[in-house]
């Protein structure tokens, strides 16, 4: 291999971020939404990541811890709307 094809990543390192898309894969096709957040990834049921608000409301969303990453540069939490809870 040449550092043009791979950087100076290792054959195991280049293993296990395949093995990690293919799971990022599956889990949206669950459908989940993934998302980064300062320094973790979340999973979040993509119906209710597409219909949330960033405005303060007693609903926020439900999401499962995926491990920390590198900083994302995020940290915000999202909300449904009341409509969403009345109509669901």
């Amino acid at each position: 291999m040449f550092y043009e094809d791979t950087g100076q990543f290792t054959p195991k390192q280049i293993k296990l971020a395949k093995e990690i898309a293919s799971k990022i894969k599956a889990l949206r096709k669950s459908g989940c939404a993934i998302v980064a957040r300062q320094d973790s990834l979340y999973a979040y049921i993509s119906e209710e990541w597409n219909n949330s608000t960033c405005d303060t409301t007693p609903y926020p969303l439900k999401h499962l811890d995926c491990g920390d990453i590198t900083d994302a540069g995020a940290d915000d939490t999202d909300y449904l709307e009341e409509w969403y809870i009345e109509n669901n």
